[in-house]
């Protein structure tokens, strides 16, 4: 899928006034609301844990998330009112790429049907496993999203433990940086 079509995809799901940013490449990405103010978060609580089916790995992810938000200022709270919620899928799932080459004209089929010029067509299905991270946060006060990020490839049930542990760790830094968004400038002009 090219990235131009994930990211109309991804913004078909969340609200119209959030900006996209990609971060380092194309497999880590972070989208926010414009209109909200980030210098009002301060805290924040979990709300959807990561669920990989290894509670390990669930710590883990936790884990990296809350050592990236502690370096930005924010403290998480536990069994009280929060600023913001956050959320974290982990999927792990087999994904297909079909690829068709064509050998060009010659006789086979065309659009219309068998005939002269149609050249022949080898398609090749490709598996892959497929470990997406997403974060999302969400305003405790008006419950909307203003902050999506997402980590592809950062996740693998078959890696050692110490690669997934680096490959996540080095993901969620790539996913924080430049977080928290700059506060939304002041509106230019008189009344």
């Amino acid at each position: 899928m090219s990235r131009t079509l994930r990211i109309s995809i991804t913004a078909l799901l969340l609200p119209s006034c959030l900006a996209t940013v990609l971060l380092a490449g194309s497999e880590v990405g972070a989208e926010y609301d414009r209109q909200a103010d980030f210098s009002k978060y301060k805290t924040y609580s979990w709300g959807k844990k990561p669920d990989t089916g290894k509670a390990e790995a669930d710590a883990r992810i936790m884990e990296v998330v809350d050592a990236q938000l502690k370096t930005k200022g924010w403290e998480r709270v536990e069994g009280g009112p929060s600023d913001a919620v956050l959320a974290a899928i982990a999927i792990i799932r087999e994904d297909q790429q079909i690829d068709t080459a064509y050998s060009g004209w010659g006789s086979g089929w065309n659009w219309s049907g068998p005939g002269p010029l149609a050249g022949a067509a080898t398609t090749v299905r490709t598996d892959n496993r497929v470990g997406t991270l997403v974060v999302d946060i969400f305003d405790t006060g008006t419950k909307k999203v203003v902050w999506r990020g997402t980590a592809k490839g950062t996740l693998s049930p078959e890696a050692d433990v110490e690669v997934n542990r680096r490959k996540l760790q080095q993901a969620v830094t790539r996913l924080f940086k430049g977080f928290p968004p700059a506060k939304p400038a002041e509106p230019k002009g008189g009344s």
